[in-house]
């Protein structure tokens, strides 16, 4: 037999227990901004470690942890651009 412990959130109720600067994180990592997104979601991820409700917490986590995944693919990109840009430059000035 299974018991009934405590009601949990769901849907829009679910949505306002997750951390606003998870999904800031997330959102400016998506948009290509790394420079914001990978400060915000290590805050969002030390932010997190504080929250009692478990659900909420694990759902900020995640969502933390995708926004720094993109946010450092962003700055990947662009250290992977720059380096072939110099290495092109140095070629056509020899």
């Amino acid at each position: 037999m299974s018991t009934i412990t405590e009601a949990q959130p769901v849907g829009l109720a679910r949505l306002r227990q997750i951390d606003p600067v998870a999904v800031l994180s997330f959102a400016l990592g998506i948009v290509g901004l790394a420079i914001a997104a990978v400060p915000l979601g290590h805050v969002a991820l030390h932010r997190s470690t504080s929250r009692k409700d478990n659900i909420a917490r694990t759902d900020s986590r995640l969502i933390a942890v995708f926004g720094l995944i993109a946010g450092y693919m962003v700055v990947a990109v662009v250290l992977a651009l720059t380096i072939s840009a110099g290495i092109n430059y140095l070629k056509e000035a020899s």
